[in-house]
């Protein structure tokens, strides 16, 4: 088995790198435990056609634990901010590779010693939360079957939805069956926001990189519009919605945008603070994503709740978190926005302030 190796990283307290099983490299970022343990989701990502695969993983591994960080204070949650990383060389894995895989990422969590509790993530699934189980404790988002409360992304996607429908009735003062909504990504988070915004009587179009994943959503509802995704900011929608990766909005497209308003669960949407203040500066109006998305990591920590006997039980720990999550997300709102209209400053910078200012 090999060694932790330990990075010395300014501004975040601990951050490894190891090799687990098949010579795939993970990496575990503690940002920060000042309000509790870190929690945050392990990544299975393939970077497809680049070289230096660490150190993209790196970047991802920190500015996702730093995110959570943020997130986990956005909810009002007693936790601090982690995050993994495991490198995806494949984009398939036979189950018995898969099984060894999270078996051996579940014994470098163990070694921590509860410094990270690990969870989903974009590329990873439930079952294989399960298989970490049964190699550490320090995991949440569980199967039910197993006391846990399943998959995250339901609530995600219900914070996500309450922040699109006060952006649309406050701020853009249109009805939903009046807005158009761009849907970049139709995952696990973007396939729930979608059903719910379908349900809600909105215009929808939707865009993403999977086919299959574009043909389950047109079989399944009725006049949604295909963008592909080359074009999301060539056509002019009432709010875009990005919830695939991150640095949707960069240097590149921030001029080209035509929607009045980026809601999304995607993080670390906006690559700097110049590019969000470019978007304010141009009328669009912007919820920072961390403020919003904080529903997955608020039933995440209920389920920690539950497992430390905090709760009752599985019901009202999972309705205490949806609540939780929409009272959190508005109250972020107003008060971000409440800010942008004395200063003129973007959403993504009075969002960050809010925040740190919390974190004293």
């Amino acid at each position: 088995m090999s060694k932790i190796v330990e990075l010395d990283i300014f501004g975040w307290e601990k951050v490894y790198i190891k090799e687990i099983y098949g010579n795939f490299i993970a990496f575990i970022a503690i940002h920060s435990t000042k309000r509790g343990p870190a929690l945050g989701g392990c990544r299975f990502y393939h970077y497809e056609n680049h070289r230096a695969k660490s150190a993209l993983a790196l970047e991802d591994v920190l500015r996702l634990s730093r995110g959570m960080t943020y997130k986990a204070t956005a909810g009002n949650l007693p936790l601090g901010g982690g995050k993994a990383v495991i490198i995806s060389e494949f984009y398939d894995l036979k189950p018995d590779i898969r099984r060894s895989l999270f078996e051996s990422f579940g014994d470098f969590v163990e070694e921590l010693e509860g410094k990270y509790i690990t969870a989903e993530d974009v590329g990873t699934l439930v079952e294989d939360m399960k298989i970490v189980s049964e190699r550490t404790k320090h995991v949440v988002g569980l199967p039910e079957s197993m006391g846990g409360l399943g998959d995250p992304s339901p609530v995600t996607a219900i914070g996500v939805f309450t922040a699109i429908n006060y952006i649309t009735e406050k701020l853009l003062n249109k009805s939903p069956s009046n807005t158009t909504i761009l849907l970049q990504g139709l995952g696990k988070v973007g396939s729930n926001l979608l059903e719910h915004l379908y349900n809600e009587g909105y215009k929808i179009y939707i865009s993403d990189v999977s086919p299959k994943a574009i043909e389950n959503a047109l079989n399944k509802y009725k006049n949604l519009k295909y963008v592909p995704p080359d074009e999301v900011f060539d056509i002019e929608c009432d709010i875009f919605s990005p919830n695939a990766l991150g640095k949707v909005i960069n240097r590149h497209n921030v001029e080209k945008i035509k929607h009045k308003a980026i809601v999304g669960a995607a993080n670390n949407q906006i690559e700097n603070y110049e590019v969000a203040q470019r978007l304010q500066d141009r009328g669009i109006i912007y919820a920072p994503d961390y403020a919003i998305n904080l529903g997955g990591l608020t039933l995440v920590y209920y389920e920690y709740e539950l497992k430390i006997g905090k709760q009752k039980d599985k019901e009202s720990a999972r309705n205490i978190a949806i609540e939780k999550t929409k009272e959190n997300v508005l109250k972020n709102l107003e008060e971000i926005f409440e800010i942008v209209r004395r200063t003129n400053k973007s959403p993504a910078i009075v969002a960050d302030e809010i925040v740190e200012e919390r974190m004293k």
